[in-house]
């Protein structure tokens, strides 16, 4: 059996522009009911991971309150450390948004558990799934996860480094270059479903630079639609079904994406209108070659002998 899971970053609008201080809007809430139409139309379940300032939109509440009570998606949580209360200032040098693993542990503690318990009181359901803001996560954050009830984890992206993103008080961000690539017990208590992520050494378009780079160094594939172009969707899904290990694949997209101006990537209607136009022709793929779509949760029930805990 294969499995098709679909996380959605369920966050406010056009982050990648946002700067401390400005306040965040919450419009692409009004574009999540075309996208889970589509999803329900191929009969696949996606996950929307929740942060703070759409767990406080009302219309998103009433919406997936619904659709979560109908089995059609599950609902989990998504960390950003620099909004969620409480507020907490971050001393540090650097211009990025805070990792959530850069505050005391104490902090990091009151903050997952305000969110969860936000996201269960408004949403109804109990929260379980979660992953972490830029993808931050280490060995003290997976505790807090397990202290306050978290059972699975998506926020390793297998073979990819993003050491050269700084945060707030810390210069490099999370290199999960050799992390495991299928589902595994990431420490006692937490399932890791790493995102279906690979670095290839391919020949690509572009400068001559760029080539040589992909060629010598690897060209970093993610699961996800960036562009009207799906080419690099298709050939990681084949690569990764080529494997043969990994019984799943894990598609992720911002909900930000689904509104014109939400994201860089889409900034008119007919970007936006491509956008569901590659992803219906996506989803269409993996439904007609026998995936079966499922949430974070029903995947960890259908997924036996996950019984080791990976030491990177």
């Amino acid at each position: 059996m294969k499995y098709f899971i679909i996380t959605v970053d369920t966050e406010g609008d056009n982050l990648w522009n946002w700067n401390e201080g400005e306040k965040i809007t919450t419009q692409n809430v009004k574009a999540i009911p075309k996208f889970q139409a589509l999803c329900e139309r191929f009969e696949f379940k996606p996950v929307y991971l929740i942060n703070y300032e759409m767990a406080m939109n009302d219309e998103l509440v009433e919406y997936l309150k619904e659709k979560a009570k109908k089995n059609l998606c599950e609902i989990g949580i998504h960390i950003h450390a620099w909004n969620t209360p409480p507020v907490y200032k971050l001393e540090g040098k650097y211009n990025g948004n805070p990792y959530i693993t850069e505050y005391p542990k104490e902090i990091m503690l009151e903050k997952v558990t305000f969110l969860k318990n936000l996201i269960e009181d408004r949403f109804d359901t109990k929260v379980i799934s979660h992953r972490s803001g830029r993808w931050a996560t280490n060995e003290e954050y997976f505790k807090v996860l397990k202290e306050v009830g978290i059972k699975i984890d998506c926020s390793v992206t297998p073979e990819i480094n993003m050491s050269m993103l700084a945060g707030r008080s810390c210069k490099k961000g999370p290199n999960y270059t050799h992390f495991q690539k299928n589902t595994y017990s990431i420490c006692d208590g937490i399932i890791e479903v790493p995102m279906s992520t690979r670095k290839v050494r391919r020949l690509v378009n572009g400068s001559l630079q760029h080539k040589i780079k992909c060629l010598l160094l690897g060209d970093a594939l993610w699961m996800r639609i960036l562009s009207e172009n799906i080419t690099d969707v298709k050939y990681l899904k084949n690569k990764i079904e080529k494997e043969n290990k990994c019984n799943y694949i894990e598609f992720m997209l911002h909900s930000s994406e689904l509104m014109p101006g939400g994201s860089p990537y889409f900034p008119s209607d007919k970007d936006v209108d491509q956008l569901f136009e590659s992803l219906k022709r996506v989803f269409k793929d993996f439904s007609q070659n026998g995936y079966t779509g499922v949430t974070l949760k029903q995947y960890i029930k259908l997924t036996e002998n996950i019984d080791r805990i990976y030491t990177p």
